[in-house]
């Protein structure tokens, strides 16, 4: 019970994190996929060893229709790991040797919706943050399937 205690007042904190340091999780993915697993909100979402797909992109880059369009196409559950909107997803996936697919959409588009969606950033954060997602995951690009939408 106090376990839970713990895991409550960390979601607090990490609910108040100021969008710097949640950006910041760009910068060192794997430690991202660490502190999500242990305090998201949807940790079935996280890569883990028995995941046999990853489907993963910037924020508003057809996430959940690539997703819904793979699962309906399925004759069987897969477990999947999606929507997390960070490259650690891709990269544990690469270190696992899971395969995934990542969603790349025009870098003005998908930072145009992204500046609609979240009028906080302003036109070079939302470059950035763009840049951030991709750029950890060019040394993967012969171990992903990149997908231009």
């Amino acid at each position: 019970m106090a376990f839970l205690g713990i895991k409550r007042a960390f979601k607090m904190v990490a609910n108040a994190t100021p969008r710097w340091a949640k950006d910041a999780s760009y910068i060192n993915p794997h430690l991202f996929l660490s502190v999500y697993r242990f305090l998201g909100d949807k940790p079935e979402l996280a890569v883990v060893p028995s995941t046999e797909l990853v489907i993963e992109g910037f924020p508003l880059s057809a996430n959940t229709f690539a997703v819904v369009a793979f699962e309906l196409s399925q004759k069987k559950k897969v477990k999947t790991a999606h929507h997390l909107h960070n490259p650690g997803q891709v990269c544990e996936a690469a270190r696992l040797g899971i395969p995934a697919v990542v969603l790349i959409r025009r870098p003005l588009d998908a930072i145009a919706s992204f500046l609609v969606r979240d009028p906080s950033y302003d036109v070079a954060s939302a470059i950035q943050k763009y840049c951030r997602f991709y750029e950890p995951l060019l040394p993967l690009k012969k171990q992903v399937c990149p997908c231009q939408i």
